[in-house]
């Protein structure tokens, strides 16, 4: 029986954590590290499963990055302008939690695309991702108020424009 669960418990230890996770709020700070220079960001994040996402920038400046399976929508409310672009990998949040798999030092690990992400736990909740962006800048997404699992209106994905903003299709 021992040999059972312990086998279990290996086999879980396999696969990526958080395949149970359907939705995701946290507050976040984001900070990257570009030219021997530390920019933070303050924001909210919104995930649900499969491949839904809104990260809220509201400092140093305010901006929203909405994200589905196959598009993403930058707005940019001081530019008054909203970027549309496909998505050439699957980069969302639960792509990256379901896909991390535990290592040796307690961390998990996942390659998306040409990006190693770090998933670090804290608690059995995500607390943060390190990676390195395609510039090669270093990125650390602090969450805390971290909420699992909680209701997530559909409503806050999805991108209204009004009439004052440029749209961008790239």
């Amino acid at each position: 029986m021992k040999f059972i669960l312990f086998c279990f418990i290996l086999v879980l230890r396999l696969f990526g954590w958080g395949e149970d996770i359907r939705s995701i709020k946290a507050k976040f700070i984001q900070t990257t590290y570009q030219n021997n220079e530390k920019i933070l960001y303050f924001g909210i994040l919104f995930a649900s499963n499969p491949n839904l996402a809104k990260w809220i920038y509201e400092t140093p400046i305010k901006k929203e990055i909405y994200l589905n399976k196959q598009n993403v929508i930058i707005f940019e409310p001081l530019l008054e302008q909203a970027t549309f672009s496909k998505i050439s990998h699957q980069v969302d949040f639960f792509s990256i939690i379901t896909s991390a798999k535990l290592s040796d030092d307690g961390n998990y690990y996942a390659k998306i695309g040409n990006i190693d992400y770090k998933l670090i736990l804290k608690n059995n909740k995500p607390y943060q991702i390190i990676y390195k962006d395609d510039l090669q800048n270093l990125v650390e997404i602090s969450l805390y108020e971290v909420q699992l699992n909680t209701p997530i209106d559909s409503k806050t994905y999805i991108f209204t424009p009004n009439a004052n903003i440029d749209i961008i299709r790239q």
